[in-house]
């Protein structure tokens, strides 16, 4: 895992495959669950965007509060983030629009959505074996037997992490 003063990453930043998000069949979400030790305020999410994601494809962050009990409670997501030439195979920051307060002792899941196209245009990187709290959300794909909207859970980790560098913005 990642723990620094700024970011919190549970991957091993080494990408060893990846979940495509832009498909389809639907707009994936894909989230990586964070339990909280201390109030923070969370000004972005980083993800690492796979080599063979298309160039010109829009995604977002978004921020959800974990409900043990059923599906995560959504927050609040940042605006489109378009992909460049230089995010292929590379961390990206996408902000939010002001600090969001998370709390000590609650948990959230941090995010990275997509929309439906004609074609596959992007995935995040996934690096190490989960061990649970790594979510994907099904919006048309049919991945399981709960059809659309069903929140799955992955055996990779998502390289998504939370940035508490107020520089993000």
């Amino acid at each position: 895992s990642i723990v620094t003063d700024n970011l919190y990453g549970r991957d091993w930043n080494n990408p060893s495959g990846s979940w495509r998000v832009g498909r389809p069949c639907g707009g994936m979400v894909l989230g990586v669950k964070y339990d909280m030790y201390a109030n923070e305020d969370l000004y972005a999410i980083q993800t690492h965007v796979d080599d063979e994601s298309v160039v010109g494809t829009s995604m977002y962050a978004v921020l959800y509060e974990d409900d043990p009990t059923g599906d995560p409670i959504y927050l609040t997501q940042t605006d489109d983030y378009t992909i460049t030439v230089a995010d292929l195979g590379n961390w990206v920051t996408i902000p939010f629009d002001g600090a969001q307060l998370l709390f000590n002792g609650t948990a959230y899941v941090a995010a990275v959505a997509g929309y439906a196209n004609p074609v596959d245009t992007f995935g995040i990187s996934v690096s190490g074996s989960s061990q649970g709290s790594c979510f994907i959300q099904d919006n048309g794909c049919d991945i399981g037997s709960q059809g659309f909207g069903a929140w799955y859970t992955t055996s990779s980790i998502p390289m998504i992490r939370m940035d508490f560098d107020p520089t993000a913005l």
